[in-house]
């Protein structure tokens, strides 16, 4: 790849969208393997668990190392981890699995930070790192409710969606005690 901003942009992107991915799978899963709302909970916090214990070790312990390769280590242990989770069979693989995803972008994260400022000029340093910042789930949605005033670029509006509510909730409870 000729663009190393292009690359750090993707690295981030993917660790950043693999955070949420699950959300959407976690009734599926909570079907699948038999399990509460609360444990299915920690199918995503695995992740962040992961992330949050080795981010405090992965940049001091790699700085010794060499950068490139502790970024190839942890984009290869990432991919193996997620796709493993498609192979997961019960709660406890699935956790392990988001764990090391976890881990292992821990690992990784520290890597593209530190190589910016020691691959690009410094005029281009802002502009990259900012670049590389988007790819972030937080920053993409922050980004938006700043330009729009709404938390998220889909569904209804505010109003609307009170509304909606309220109109479900009257329809749930006449369902509920019938006249």
């Amino acid at each position: 790849m000729g663009n190393p901003a292009v690359l750090f942009f993707l690295i981030m992107f993917v660790i950043g969208t693999d955070t949420f991915l699950i959300s959407p799978l976690i009734p599926t899963l909570q079907d699948l393997f038999h399990i509460s709302t609360g444990m299915s909970g920690w199918m995503m916090g695995a992740y962040a668990l992961g992330y949050a214990l080795f981010a405090l070790i992965a940049g001091p312990l790699s700085d010794g190392w060499d950068r490139k390769k502790v970024m190839l280590g942890g984009i290869i242990c990432f991919a193996v981890s997620t796709i493993l989770c498609g192979f997961a069979t019960g709660f406890w693989s699935m956790f392990l699995f988001r764990f090391l995803a976890g881990v292992s972008a821990a690992f990784t994260s520290p890597q593209v930070w530190a190589a910016i400022p020691a691959l690009f000029p410094p005029q281009r340093i802002a502009k990259v790192l900012g670049t590389t910042a988007q790819a972030s789930p937080y920053r993409r949605r922050s980004a938006y409710r700043s330009a729009t005033g709404s938390p998220l670029p889909i569904g209804r509006t505010r109003s609307s969606r009170s509304e909606h509510a309220r109109r479900c909730l009257q329809r749930s409870s006449t369902s509920l005690y019938p006249s």
